[in-house]
Order: structure tokens, then sequence, then C-alpha cells
């Protein structure tokens, strides 16, 4: 600002042969500033988020929410789901503990296995299936996908949704899948403890 100020008297003494004072050169520079300041200073408004919590499946569906929960310095991990009809009522759940998993993509993978499994043995048709993992929901769907290390599990699950009538997979925020997170998760950590 003080540059800016001696700058524009120069030229104030160049073109219109006017000249300030050094004090009245740093007043204007000080009050420059501080309005520089005010402009650039924002507002902190705090960020809301909107928080999506779990939703109701449409009247006449089931809704499957599963999670999977890794512990990777231990290799092992948990899978857990919750099965509900049309206004709630809820029908089934587990929650299982797996070892000798590679990654919480593994265990996601191994989670809707697990829950399309329960979603058989009820014979269960028109299921919305819901998970926090959109990559593991993006590679289920994408037919083009190659993934070495998970092409058993997924030719599982894509083989169950061949068997099962009409049933879909969506992604859906952590928030939104909160009771399946904590299920997966408790076992997890269960396991660690024992």
């Amino acid at each position: 600002m003080v540059l800016w100020s001696l700058w524009k008297n120069r030229n104030g003494k160049l073109w219109n042969d006017t000249c300030q004072p050094a004090h009245v050169l740093m007043l204007s520079s000080l009050a420059w500033l501080d309005e520089f300041c005010k402009a650039r200073q924002m507002e902190k408004k705090p960020t809301v988020r909107a928080k999506t919590s779990w939703t109701l499946a449409p009247d006449g569906q089931w809704k499957l929410n599963v999670d999977g929960s890794f512990l990777p310095s231990l290799t092992h991990g948990g899978t857990g789901g919750v099965l509900r009809y049309g206004t709630c009522d809820f029908k089934a759940t587990f929650a299982n503990h797996v070892t000798l998993v590679a990654s919480t993509k593994h265990t996601e993978l191994i989670a809707i296995r697990d829950g399309l499994k329960l979603l058989q043995d009820l014979q269960a048709e028109n299921v919305i299936v819901e998970l926090d993992c959109l990559e593991v929901a993006a590679d289920i769907v994408d037919l083009q996908a190659l993934h070495i290390a998970e092409t058993g599990i997924i030719d599982d699950i894509r083989g169950s949704l061949e068997i099962l009538h009409n049933v879909r997979i969506n992604h859906v925020s952590r928030s939104g899948n909160m009771v399946a997170h904590r299920l997966a998760a408790a076992i997890a950590y269960e396991a660690d403890i024992s």
C-alpha cells in the first residue's frame, strides 16, 4: 500500500503538479490497507451439508442395506446387513466375521454376496440393495470391468442377481446406511478383541 501511495503521489506530481507530504501518504496507505483487508475478509459461514438418512422403500418393495468393515492391520473384518420391508417393518439381519480379506472393497463385496444369499434364502423379490461404497456399486453394474482380485466374488454377485427377480443395487451415503455400517464394524472389532 505504501508503494501504491508513492506511485500515486509521483503520478500526481508528474501529471497534475500536486504533491502530498509523507505523513499524508502514510495515513492514506494505512486507510487503503484497512479497506483492502475488510474487502478481502469473507464471512465465515459454517458449511451445512445436507445429512441424508435412511429412507423407506417404496410400498411393495424390500430394502437391504449392507456394509463391510475392514481392519487392514489384521486382515480381517466384518459384514452386516439389515432387510426391511415397505413401511420399515424389520424382517432379517446378518452379521458375519470374515478372515483373509485384502481391502475395504473386498469386504464390501463379501457383504453384498452375504446379503444376496440372505435374499435367496428368504426368496425375497423386488429388492433395493443399498451400500455406501460407490466404487463397488459401479463395479457390479459395469459388465466391462475387469478386476482380477475380486473377479470370483463379482461373478458370484452377478450370478445371484440373475437368479433373483427385480433386485437393483444403489449407492447411498454412509449416514443413509448407518445400521449396516455399525453391524459390520461391531463384528470386525469384536473379533479383534477376542
